[in-house]
């Protein structure tokens, strides 16, 4: 972990075949496209510019599951009125209609996206073809997949939220 970027949080590191595991504390892992009050103010602010369509899956008493797709990505957000936060419910991302913190976007090269986590590459990671960031906080896992090419290709995210 000497090569890991303090800001990220990272408490725990280790590789598994062709999988590096990085477990870190960092609460942007909850607002992978920055932090808004409500799905007004994020779709305001984040989706004006992008060709999506946008409907309300479910509304409950304190909260609305928002889906926003296109042909290749949909991703699921979650607006609690309690917490006045809306946050990451999954993810499926196969095209750069969205960019993560860091400006994590796909097409990126492996080294790009090693660097907004570590401060330089570390040592033998060349064979890494996927990417697990797990939440240390609470249960939060992206999946960033790279091609052949060494280019990320898709970023997958899952939570633990369960709706009753």
């Amino acid at each position: 972990m000497q090569y890991a970027k303090k800001e990220f949080e990272i408490i725990e590191l280790e590789q598994k075949g062709d999988t590096l595991l990085i477990v870190s504390t960092n609460k942007l892992l909850f607002y992978p496209f920055g932090k808004y009050a409500n799905f007004k103010e994020f779709k305001d602010g984040y989706l004006v510019k992008r060709d999506l369509k946008v409907r309300i899956d479910s509304s409950f008493n304190i909260f609305r599951i928002f889906s926003i797709e296109n042909e290749k990505t949909s991703v699921k957000l979650i607006e609690n009125t309690e917490t006045e936060r809306l946050e990451l419910f999954k993810a499926d991302i196969r095209d750069n209609s969205f960019e993560l913190f860091y400006g994590i976007r796909l097409g990126m090269k492996k080294d790009e996206v090693f660097l907004q986590f570590f401060v330089k590459t570390p040592p033998g990671l060349n064979h890494i073809r996927t990417i697990k960031i797990v939440s240390g906080l609470e249960g939060i896992w992206y999946y960033f997949n790279f091609s052949t090419k060494e280019q990320l290709e898709n970023i997958i995210i899952e939570s633990d939220y369960v709706l009753d």
